[in-house]
């Protein structure tokens, strides 16, 4: 059966193509109940472009099926129509945020050229559009404005027509506004930190009408010191607000500068009491409670000086030249005067006297001075003192007092007089120096008989310059003679005085003192040796010597040569006669014959055959030579005071018992020959 195929296209939007899509391929001829389908080889607009009822041409018609055999297509074409719409372009463009709802054709391609999504080809876009929000964001469009397509130049130009706006995705990229963030620092007064504070922090890209604000997280000076344009730095700077979104920050950090000014503190002055020194010098201290944690300020100053000198409470003092050092110092500024006060005491006036001893306890004001003028200690001043103390103790040592008594300080006189008022006695130190009374110890040497030596004792050994009252005792380490010889009021030198007792301490002694004594001549004793001859013998005198003091001798403490006379008559008749020694002389001793020798000689009968023919009246015991003896006397004799034996006798009473060559004045020298005495020839023998 012939039977012709018709199609039906459908409608497309424009996509640069001819091709056409059908939405029916049949044939009304096609009898019920058979099975038969249809296809094309291809469906073609007659033109690409956008138009209402476009010719299709449907090419390559064939059937198939069950019942395909049955029929024969009478046509292989076939033609239809069909409308091509206008291909809606999607518009995507970005801009920076301007705080404007302009959405102008330049931001959706470069210079107004949009790719419209068919091919390559593009269109021109002119015109403007409204964005649904002025935000940083994708926004939409409320309205295409006067959006407007154009005919695309160039090889991918594209038709406008073919093209439409309206029912499409419009958006556009709203980036933040990049802008750069600004300080402006306070100027702040030293405060021991960096911190830093702003009087303004914001941007000049911030658009008008925008409600963005600005923040830090800190904002620190460069160094906590006074300076002058010191460097802030702002960090962590961040926006907020209803536009802040609309923004981005091109930094987080920022500069500024701005003053550190000096922080005034007032420095106080605390004045130091002093003691009278004659000037008005002060010295105080200094400190300020302004000064900040971490600092250490100390101060200084060129002067601090009293209103006047004189001793009072509460004097004005005035300081200039304050100054800082240590931590902190330039910091701060501070006062360079200040004014305190402080008490000017008076100076303690000690008081050094001296007196000798007097066994008193009274310290009068004229030891402490001349005149009873005494030194302050203070330069030249000085004052003039009155009444009198008690000493501590009425011995010789430096002694304080126990009482100021009626002392009192007065105002000098003279060009170095000093003011009573700037000046006290009380806790002073007083001392007076009781030197010991001198005194002259003397002594009273005992008188003795001659021993030898040169030993003293004394009597006694005392002074009359001892205070009444007081208890001293002396002694001596020795006392002794000038010279161990016998003599009347001889030197007696006492060695060694020393002082004891409760007051010996006040008293100073003499070491040595001198008296005198006699040493009386000791006792040599001339004790014959008792003999008896018959008359007419020759007796052979002899005897002894004693009394002698230990280390003297008849060799050197006599003088001249000790022989034995007798006082027998001549002729001897029988009888006792004395022997007697003689011929010596002694300085320190007086000679005495020993009781003894009265009748030491007994002289008995002579017998009848012997006759006389001479004396011997005397004899040496030691051999004599010219050169040892020279004598003016003669041989003593005690018979009578005639001038038989060439001798007068000092003393002419026989009965004074002459008996020793010194009972003599010679007359006639005896000259000594060989061993004997030969008799001058005047003596008529």
């Amino acid at each position: 059966l012939a039977i012709t195929v018709a199609g039906t296209a459908n409608n497309k939007t424009y996509d640069g193509t001819t091709v056409a899509t059908l939405s029916a391929l049949g044939s009304g001829g096609v009898l019920p109940g058979d099975t038969v389908s249809f296809a094309d080889s291809a469906a073609t607009f007659n033109s690409k472009d956008v138009t209402t009822a476009s010719t299709v041409t449907i090419a390559g018609i064939t059937d198939a099926g069950a019942d395909a055999g049955n029929y024969a297509l009478s046509n292989t074409t076939a033609t239809t129509s069909a409308n091509i719409t206008p291909a809606i372009v999607n518009l995507a463009g970005s801009r920076a945020y301007d705080a404007l709802l302009d959405a102008n054709a330049g931001i959706f391609g470069t210079a107004g050229t949009v790719a419209t999504g068919i091919g390559t080809e593009t269109l021109a876009l002119s015109g403007s559009g409204t964005l649904l929000s002025k935000n940083a964001g994708t926004q939409g469009l409320s309205s295409l404005g006067t959006l407007a397509l154009n005919n695309g130049t160039g090889g991918s130009a594209g038709a406008a027509s073919n093209y439409q706006l309206a029912g499409g995705t419009e958006t556009v990229t709203v980036t933040p506004l990049a802008i750069t963030v600004a300080g402006t620092a306070n100027n702040k007064t030293y405060d021991g930190t960096t911190v830093a504070t702003l009087s303004a922090l914001g941007s000049g890209g911030v658009l008008p009408g925008d409600t963005v604000s600005f923040a830090d997280s800190a904002a620190t000076f460069n160094s906590k010191d006074v300076t002058t344009a010191s460097t802030v730095t702002i960090a962590g700077i961040t926006d907020a607000g209803a536009d802040a979104g609309n923004y981005i920050i091109a930094n987080t950090t920022a500069t500024a500068s701005a003053n550190i000014s000096p922080l005034a503190i007032t420095v106080a002055a605390t004045g130091i009491n002093r003691v009278y020194d004659g000037g008005v010098s002060a010295t105080v201290t200094l400190a300020s409670t302004g000064v900040l944690a971490g600092d250490s300020l100390t101060y200084a100053d060129t002067s601090a000086t009293f209103a006047n000198k004189n001793a009072a409470s509460g004097v004005t003092v005035s300081v200039v030249g304050i100054t800082e050092s240590g931590t902190g110092s330039g910091d701060y500024s501070l006062n360079s005067t200040a004014a305190t006060s402080a008490n000017i005491t008076p100076a303690i006036v000690n008081l050094t006297g001296g007196r000798t001893y007097d066994a008193l306890l009274d310290a009068n004001a004229g030891i402490f001075g001349t005149a009873g003028s005494v030194a302050t200690g203070v330069g030249t001043e000085t004052l003039a003192l009155s009444g009198s103390g008690v000493l501590t103790s009425k011995n010789a040592a430096t002694q304080g007092l126990s009482s100021l008594g009626t002392l009192a300080l007065n105002n000098g006189t003279g060009g170095s007089a000093g003011l009573a008022s700037n000046y006290q006695l009380a806790g002073g130190s007083d001392a007076v120096t009781v030197t010991p009374l001198a005194i002259t110890v003397a002594g009273t040497a005992n008188n003795r008989i001659y021993d030898g030596t040169t030993a003293a004792t004394l009597s006694a050994l005392g002074s009359g310059g001892l205070i009444a009252g007081d208890t001293v005792s002396f002694t001596d380490t020795g006392a002794t003679f000038a010279n161990k010889n016998a003599g009347n009021g001889k030197t007696v030198t006492i060695h060694g005085i020393t002082d004891a007792g409760a007051d010996a301490g006040n008293y100073r002694v003499n070491a040595s003192a001198v008296t005198t004594a006699d040493v009386a001549p000791a006792t040599l004793t001339e004790t014959a040796i008792p003999m008896s001859v018959a008359a007419g013998q020759v007796p052979n005198l002899s005897g002894s010597l004693s009394g002698f003091a230990p280390g003297d001798t008849r060799n050197n403490a006599t003088q001249g040569t000790l022989v034995w006379v007798s006082n027998a008559p001549v002729p001897a008749v029988a009888g006792s006669y004395a022997i007697d020694g003689s011929g010596l002389t002694a300085e320190n001793y007086v000679l005495m014959q020993s009781p003894t020798n009265a009748a030491a000689l007994t002289v008995t009968a002579a017998p009848a055959a012997t006759a006389v023919t001479a004396s011997v009246y005397g004899s040496f015991e030691i051999s004599l030579a010219p050169a040892d003896i020279a004598t003016p006397y003669g041989v003593g004799s005690a018979d009578d005071h005639g001038n038989n034996t060439g001798n007068a006798r000092r003393d002419t009473n026989p009965s004074a018992g002459n008996r020793h060559l010194s009972d003599f004045t010679g007359h006639l020298p005896l000259k000594v020959v060989g061993a004997g005495v030969r008799m001058p020839p005047e003596a008529g023998l």
